[in-house]
């Protein structure tokens, strides 16, 4: 259980420079093509987690995973607008651009779900 938690954080955290990084090489050059970048960094990310850590990943296993992710984006803005002040977007994207953070949002909470091999049933 501990392990798996820190793959999960372990992956987020790769995907969360993955994007941070795209936003301060992309952004200012294109809004729309950083975006889509960052998307495949985190569905990068996500295939990554299943494919060294998860192979046989259910959908609410990944989906959880997703909800994770979006978590510890939300905590670490949070944590980065009172640590340096001002708005703090690089993960999620600003309010400004609705279209494109919904898209994140929606990324970061689906991207490991797309590479689930079943669900589980219980009986």
């Amino acid at each position: 259980m501990v392990r798996r938690i820190g793959y999960v954080v372990l992956f987020w955290l790769i995907a969360a420079m993955l994007v941070f990084g795209v936003h301060h090489a992309m952004d200012p050059i294109s809004a729309n093509g950083a975006s889509l970048t960052k998307v495949l960094a985190i569905v990068a990310s996500a295939l990554a987690y299943v494919k060294l850590t998860a192979r046989n990943v259910t959908v609410q296993h990944a989906l959880l995973v997703g909800i994770a992710w979006l978590a510890l984006d939300i905590v670490a803005e949070i944590v980065m607008t009172f640590r340096f002040g001002g708005g703090w977007f690089e993960l999620i994207g600003p309010p400004q651009h609705e279209l494109l953070r919904d898209v994140m949002l929606l990324a970061w909470v689906a991207a490991p779900a797309l590479f689930a091999r079943g669900e589980s049933y219980e009986a």
